[in-house]
């Protein structure tokens, strides 16, 4: 059950952002992933 979920997630999540992260660095990541999904 849990790898069925994690496949369904793998459509879904692009990239993971490490903490400490900058504000530009998320808005940057937000926006190629609006990119991808326009």
């Amino acid at each position: 059950d849990q790898r069925e979920r994690a496949e369904e997630l793998n459509g879904i999540i692009l990239d993971v952002v490490q903490k400490p992260f900058t504000l530009a660095e998320i808005r940057s990541r937000v926006e190629r992933a609006l990119i991808c999904f326009a």
